[in-house]
C-alpha cells in the first residue's frame, strides 16, 4: 500500500463550538496515482476518526507534498500549510553547490480550511510558487503559525518555508496573510546572515518553524549555516518580530554546539524541528543535532 508520512495531530484548544476536535492530516505518497493530502477529523476528542477526506493536485500533473503543521483560530477554524512540489522538477542530490539549486518554480505553497469542525476540507488560498530545493542537505517543511493573542495582530497567520530564488542558495522566506487567510503578503527573506561569508560564501538555510506567543510576538526558528564552512553542519537561530512580521529582532544562536556532518550522518539530519510558545510566552526550540 502507499505509504502515508509527514502525519500532524492538532487539537482545538479554543473556547468555539468545535472545542477538542481532533484533526490529522498527512499526505500518501504514490507514483499511479499520483500522491494526495489525507484529512481525518475526530469529533468525539480523538476516541474514533470518522471523517476522511482526500485532496488531490491543485497544480502539477505529478505531484510529491510536504505538509506542514496546522493550527486552529480562536473562532475554530481549522488551517493546513502544504507544499505540493512538482515530482518531475526534482534537483535531488548530494551536492551543495549553487549551480545544484532550482533554477525555476517547482513547488506551490497552499492553504486548507475547515470551518465546520473537520467536516469539509477545502483550498483557502494560495501563498505562492516556490523554488524548493531538493538537494538533501536542503530538504526541509514550510510551517505555519496562528495569532491568537488580543494584540492588534489577532487572527493573522504566518508562514515560513525554504526556498532557493535568491543568490542560487536555500534562504529561509517569510509571509503574513493580509486578511486572515485569503492574500498572502510578498515574501520576505527572515534568515539575517546577509554579512561577509569569506569562510563560506553561500550557506544553505534551511527547516524553518514558526510560532507566536501570548502577546502576539512571531518567533522563528531555522537550521542555520552560516558558521559552518562545509554548509552541511548548522547551529539553530531564532529571531523575533514584535510587530506581526513587518520588522524583526537581530536573530540569536539557541544551540550551544554544532551539528556537525560526517560520512556516517544522513546529510539532512531528517526532517524535522519544532518551535513553540508556553502559557507564559516563553519560547521553546526543539531541534536534531549529533553533540553525543
Amino acid at each position: 500500500a502507499p505509504p502515508i508520512d509527514r502525519a500532524y495531530l492538532t487539537v482545538d484548544d479554543t473556547d468555539s463550538a468545535f472545542k477538542n476536535h481532533v484533526y490529522v492530516h498527512a499526505y500518501r505518497y504514490s507514483r499511479k496515482p499520483p500522491a494526495d493530502v489525507l484529512f481525518f477529523s475526530a469529533t468525539n476528542e480523538g476516541r474514533s476518526f470518522e471523517n476522511i477526506l482526500v485532496n488531490g493536485a491543485t497544480t502539477f500533473e505529478k505531484p510529491w507534498f510536504f505538509p506542514a503543521n496546522g493550527v486552529v483560530a480562536n473562532d475554530g477554524t481549522f488551517f493546513a500549510l502544504i507544499a505540493e512540489l512538482d515530482d518531475s522538477k526534482r534537483n535531488m542530490s548530494y551536492r551543495t553547490d549553487a549551480a545544484s539549486a532550482p533554477s525555476a518554480v517547482n513547488a506551490v505553497l497552499n492553504v486548507f480550511v475547515s470551518r465546520d469542525g473537520g467536516k469539509t476540507l477545502g483550498l483557502a488560498g494560495k501563498i505562492g510558487d516556490a523554488y524548493y530545493d531538493w538537494r538533501v542537505p536542503q530538504l526541509s517543511m514550510p510551517a505555519l503559525a496562528v495569532n491568537r493573542s488580543r494584540g492588534p495582530f489577532r487572527g493573522q497567520l504566518y508562514a515560513v518555508w525554504p526556498d532557493a530564488r535568491y543568490d542560487n542558495r536555500t534562504q529561509i522566506l517569510f509571509s503574513s496573510s493580509m486578511d486572515h487567510w485569503w492574500k498572502w503578503a510578498a515574501p520576505a527573506v527572515v534568515d539575517d546572515d546577509a554579512g561577509d561569508h569569506r569562510a563560506n560564501s553561500r550557506p544553505n538555510n534551511f527547516m524553518p518553524v514558526v510560532a507566536v506567543n501570548r502577546s502576539g510576538v512571531v518567533g522563528v526558528s531555522w537550521y542555520d549555516r552560516r558558521d559552518n564552512p562545509d554548509n552541511l553542519g548548522y547551529y539553530v537561530r531564532f529571531r523575533a518580530s514584535i510587530d506581526g512580521g513587518r520588522t524583526w529582532l537581530p536573530s540569536v544562536r539557541v544551540s550551544t554546539a554544532a551539528h556537525v556532518s560526517s560520512d556516517d550522518t544522513r546529510k539532512n539530519s531528517g526532517d524535522t524541528a519544532g518551535l513553540a510558545a508556553d502559557a507564559g510566552g516563553v519560547f521553546h526550540a526543539v531541534w536534531i543535532d549529533n553533540r553525543t
